[in-house]
């Protein structure tokens, strides 16, 4: 039988091997999402900490009512808006 001759250029395709590595590593890329996602967390807990508390009261007659015109006021301060 015929041996196959290669070329010069297949021969140095056999001789190289390719080595793969696996990177256990988290890539430096997913820091940027991880930091927006806390930051955006943050920044949703803030917002309903200051938003404060819902308080509900029904009337009879709501004459003279506005809604988000007439101010709800507790001992001569202003503490919140009629919204309906």
């Amino acid at each position: 039988m015929t041996e196959k001759k290669n070329s010069p250029i297949e021969q140095h395709y056999e001789t190289l091997k390719s080595e793969l590595r696996k990177n256990r590593r988290i890539s430096p890329f997913w820091l940027l999402p991880f930091i927006a996602l806390c930051i955006g967390a943050l920044l949703f807990f803030q917002i309903v900490q200051e938003r404060g508390e819902t308080i509900t009261i029904t009337f009879n007659d709501g004459a003279g009512l506005v809604a988000d015109k007439t101010e709800v006021r507790y001992q001569g301060l202003q503490i919140g808006l009629v919204k309906k």
